[in-house]
């Protein structure tokens, strides 16, 4: 189980609360403070059958209104929490909160399994920072 715990920024700068940063496939990402997170939802568009045999999506419940946990604070919950699976068929959209702990099993029986995952952002960026996609470039007076 894992949360997601970084954006994908334009460039790397420094802001106050950001931090520390990493490279995902030639984009900067960066960890935002908890009240950037909080105001993420992905949508995640099945283009591909998921069922529980596919490694379909598992979440622990409710988990995203806990805050930024640490690892030991995701393995209790993990041994306490009771996991719900999310199969899905072509078409299903399935929306959740970055912070929601959540795994995909490997498939037990391969199959495609791909996935749109759009993530929207009620939250704007301090003026050193932009969302890799979908803001426009700020200039600094």
């Amino acid at each position: 189980m894992h949360q997601d715990v970084t954006i994908a920024v334009r460039e790397r700068a420094e802001a106050d609360g950001f931090g520390p940063w990493s490279v995902k496939d030639g984009t900067p990402h960066v960890q935002p403070p908890v009240r950037v997170l909080e105001r993420i939802v992905a949508l995640r568009l099945h283009l591909d059958d998921c069922p529980e045999t596919n490694g379909a999506l598992r979440v622990l419940p409710t988990t995203h209104r806990q805050g930024k946990l640490s690892a030991e604070e995701i393995r209790a919950l993990a041994d306490t929490t009771p996991e719900v699976v999310c199969p899905a068929v072509a078409g299903d959209v399935l929306a959740m909160r970055p912070l929601l702990l959540h795994a995909s099993s490997p498939a037990r029986v391969p199959a495609r399994r791909r996935v749109l995952h759009v993530e929207f952002a009620a939250v704007v960026l301090p003026p050193t920072l932009a969302w890799a996609e979908g803001e426009p470039a700020r200039r600094q007076s």
